[in-house]
Formats: C-alpha cells, sequence, structure tokens
C-alpha cells in the first residue's frame, strides 16, 4: 500500500512539474496564457546606421523567428532570423539580423514611405495597451525605407495613413541583412505612471521568393479569429512617457 501511494504521489509530483513547465511559457490571453518575456534597458547608446555593432544590443532580449505561417502553417522557417528588443529613456529599439542563403535575391528599393511592400521587410506589431484590441505596425525594408500602420483587430482593419515620428536604417550584407529601428516613446500611446509596462508583442519577416513567406515570432492559429490575442507578452519600460501630441 505504501508503495502504491509512493508511485501516485510521484506520479502526481511529476504531473506539477509538468504543468509548471508548461505555465512558465504561458499565461493569461484568449489563445492561451504566455508569461511575459522581460525587456531590459539599453547598457549603451545605439546608433541608428543599419549595423548591430553597438554593445547595447548584445544585452537585449532576443527574439528569434522560428515559424512559416504563410504559406505555412507554423511550419519551420526556411530562413533565421533574430531580433533584439530594449529600450532607454526615450525610445524602444528593434535590431533584426535576416539571414538569406541567396542574399542577391534580396528585393530592396529605395520608394516613398509605405511603398515597400513588395520587397524583403521585417519589423514588430506592439500592443501597448495590452488589451489585444489595437497596436502599432513598425516595418521597415533591407535599406531602412518605413511603413508604419495602426492595427484595429476588432474589425480587421490595418491604416497605412498614420505616420509616425522615428529612426530607421538598413543594409544588405553578405550573410542576408540588418535593420535597427528608434521609435519614441512620444510617439505611442500607452499607460502613464512611469511603471513597468507590459506590451503585447509580434516580430514579422516577409521574405518573396517562390511563395511570399511571412515568417514570424509567434504561431498564428487559423482557427482563432483575433490576431493580437495570440501575440506574446514582453514586459519592461519602465520610466517611459507616452506623447501629449495632437495632430491638426
Amino acid at each position: 500500500m505504501e508503495t502504491a501511494k509512493s508511485a501516485i504521489l510521484s506520479a502526481l509530483l511529476v504531473s506539477s512539474f509538468a504543468v509548471g513547465d508548461s505555465l512558465a511559457e504561458q499565461t493569461v490571453g484568449a489563445a492561451g496564457l504566455k508569461v511575459p518575456r522581460q525587456v531590459t534597458r539599453a547598457i549603451g547608446e545605439i546608433r541608428i546606421d543599419g549595423k548591430l555593432d553597438e554593445a547595447a544590443w548584445s544585452s537585449a532580449l532576443a527574439l528569434d523567428l522560428p515559424y512559416d505561417t504563410r504559406p505555412g502553417d507554423n511550419t519551420p522557417a526556411p530562413v533565421d532570423t533574430t531580433c533584439y528588443l530594449t529600450y532607454d529613456d526615450k525610445h524602444v529599439y528593434l535590431g533584426c539580423r535576416a539571414l538569406d542563403p541567396n542574399p542577391e535575391k534580396i528585393r530592396a528599393r529605395l520608394s516613398d514611405r509605405d511603398r515597400a511592400f513588395n520587397d524583403d521587410f521585417i519589423g514588430m506589431i506592439i500592443d501597448t495597451f495590452n488589451d489585444e484590441r489595437q497596436a502599432y505596425e513598425f516595418f521597415v525594408n533591407p535599406l531602412g525605407v518605413q511603413m508604419d500602420l495602426t492595427q484595429d483587430d476588432v474589425n480587421g482593419n490595418e491604416d497605412e495613413s498614420w505616420d509616425a515620428i522615428w529612426d530607421s536604417a538598413g543594409q544588405i550584407t553578405e550573410e542576408g541583412y540588418e535593420t535597427e529601428m528608434a521609435i519614441p516613446f512620444s510617439s505611442l500611446r500607452f499607460q502613464s505612471g512611469g511603471e513597468e509596462q507590459t506590451w503585447g508583442i509580434d516580430v514579422a519577416r516577409f521574405w518573396p521568393r517562390d511563395h511570399r513567406y511571412r515568417i514570424a515570432l509567434n504561431r498564428l492559429d487559423r482557427e482563432v479569429s483575433c490576431y493580437l490575442c495570440q501575440s506574446s507578452k514582453v514586459k519592461g519600460f519602465v520610466g517611459a512617457k507616452p506623447g501629449k501630441n495632437l495632430e491638426i
């Protein structure tokens, strides 16, 4: 009897640890809970020149993009991509290293703002209120051409008429391309108070080759009608202050 009880207790303990490990990767959200990843303050200055050579990137939150969400159905990404997220008193920064087995096939043109969607491009979608309803989108092509939009996940609309003031740069390398962006907190809206923030985030790379691949940080369940509810969560941004800009 004691042996049987011990076996049952051991099984329960193993089960509880397994659940704990699972919950360590998840937290509340309509499509499953994800524990926020911690983004830390930059340890030094970042110069936006399209080169990820500053020391600040070495301590930034690394975000790999493992999923092909279109045309694949959360299958392994065909190319490797890692982005890095950090912040300081005035900006949130995203730097990306997008590897490519054939850099000569990278599509990149100098063009007007919001007109590089046929190129290779990469960027992030941030839900700054963490309400899984609205978000900002910031993308750049390999030459740093900017594309910014707002997303209303309630009705599924994206609006490219919204333009923020931010910095970006990019360069094509022998291994693919690198990009950097610095988005002023003054260009965003989020909870005020200077306390730690939790934001929803997705990072996506578009790779137009034989198909227009969408490679992303998060899995995308096609049976779930909402997009932002499937985003990862990041927490940090202590001391950040939202803008009070008025557009006339």
